[in-house]
């Protein structure tokens, strides 16, 4: 019978990383992701902002 874990818990099983290695992991994929979502949202002010001075 297969074994149900929180989804959590579940990569770092699989994966056999101790809980500290499993919070770095996750850590850097927050920074990552954080940071991609950060320049996206600027991209999209810039955009927005050029298109505002051009409906002047």
């Amino acid at each position: 019978m297969a074994q149900h874990l929180p989804r959590k818990l579940q990569y770092r099983h699989e994966t056999n990383l101790c809980p500290t290695e499993a919070r770095a992991f996750v850590a850097a994929a927050h920074t990552k992701h954080g940071s991609e979502t950060r320049q996206k949202r600027a991209d999209t002010s810039a955009k927005l902002a050029e298109l505002r001075e051009h409906a002047d």
